[in-house]
């Protein structure tokens, strides 16, 4: 499998309408974005943080912007929800002409990162700052929906977003993919919920966390999720390849830890990919950290796009070939099936222990062995 990787900045007006294109390579795009028979064209947007467009529209228009932070702020007394929907047009429409552009290249399918939607922090408060939050995620998912599915039905393209989702009497971290007809074709609930439950702002401390890796099937191949922090457990991506993922989708507002150098992060994500012979699309916001990019089932990245603001990178790929492996005796064989095949789940028993060596005298918040709540069904 191979992959020929394009990057394409913009420059957007603040109403989120496309000004200019220019591309950052030399070679011209193919007219109507033409995809080689047999292969897909994976697209992945690295957007300007809604708070930078935010900040620079107070600039320009400090009357209709002023204390936008506060009012936009489902915690905060001055919460505004009329003035949140106003935000959330701004910048859905922002998102939309990146996904047109998307959409006028050719790309089949298109990923966004997570939290693409500005609905505010995850964090504990009362009764009224839970219910504008839950009122956040319903009104913006709505307008996502609404924008988006005439984009997915024009250009017969799949849209794979990432934002905060209001389910039942549940807030959950999810991805959601929505298929070239423009209807939901799945959703993942984030399962690795990160940050100790006692910090002020704590996924674990505030959302649901799933319990299933499902996989999607799509045009292009089979489609699996790992939302951000997800991706530091190597069980989640083996789960997907083993349930015959083509292509891990990995939206994320992280990257790598302050300790680590950036390298580190990056080896992560090529290692996810080879470890589990899948391809795998990593979206971010830019300029930093910025780098969002896609990798080949053998590890290789073929479209990065760097930092900056609002750019999309897009490679074409075979999802569905096989990948062929040569050990230097000139006989080959499909790498994927020997994974599977060479396993010994025989010997991994403490990976699924409750009670594991390392936790077995240790105790998190609550007294209880692991940070979740307690519907997750962990001591």
């Amino acid at each position: 499998m191979d992959g020929r990787g394009r990057v394409l900045s913009f420059v957007l007006a603040a109403t989120g309408y496309l000004a200019i294109g220019a591309w950052a390579q030399a070679e011209a795009p193919q007219s109507g974005g033409t995809v080689m028979a047999g292969k897909s064209r994976i697209g992945v947007v690295q957007p300007e943080r809604p708070a930078a467009l935010f900040a620079r529209l107070a600039k320009e228009d400090e009357k209709t912007w002023a204390d936008y932070a506060d009012r936009l702020n489902p915690h905060h007394d001055s919460f505004d929800i009329s003035f949140k929907r106003i935000a959330l047009d701004v910048y859905i429409r922002h998102l939309c002409g990146l996904l047109r552009y998307a959409g006028r290249m050719g790309c089949d399918m298109v990923l966004l990162p997570e939290c693409c939607l500005p609905i505010g922090d995850p964090k504990p408060g009362s009764d009224q700052a839970i219910a504008n939050f839950r009122q956040s995620c319903l009104l913006a998912e709505k307008a996502w929906r609404h924008k988006t599915a005439p984009i997915a039905r024009k250009y017969g393209m799949i849209i794979a977003s990432c934002y905060y989702r209001s389910e039942g009497d549940r807030l959950y971290n999810d991805a959601v993919l929505m298929d070239e007809q423009g209807k939901v074709a799945g959703i993942y609930h984030k399962v690795h919920l990160p940050c100790p439950l006692d910090w002020d702002v704590s996924e674990a401390g505030f959302f649901a966390a799933g319990d299933e890796y499902p996989v999607f099937n799509t045009r292009v191949g089979k489609v699996g999720f790992q939302i951000c922090y997800d991706i530091d457990f190597s069980e989640g991506v083996r789960i997907l390849a083993l349930k015959g993922a083509d292509l891990v989708l990995h939206p994320t507002v992280g990257y790598n830890f302050p300790d680590e150098e950036e390298v580190v992060a990056e080896a992560r994500l090529r290692t996810r990919a080879t470890d589990n012979s899948v391809a795998l699309a990593y979206a971010n916001f830019g300029p930093t950290p910025g780098r969002s990019a896609i990798y080949t089932p053998n590890g290789n990245q073929v479209a990065c796009a760097g930092r900056g603001v609002d750019k999309l990178v897009y490679a074409d790929l075979d999802l569905k070939a096989p990948r062929m492996q040569e050990w230097g005796s000139g006989r080959s064989h499909n790498h994927r099936d020997q994974l599977a095949r060479k396993r010994r789940p025989d010997t991994y028993g403490l990976l699924v222990a409750p009670r594991p060596p390392l936790l077995r005298r240790s105790k998190g918040p609550e007294g209880r062995l692991y940070e979740y709540g307690e519907e997750v069904g962990l001591p």
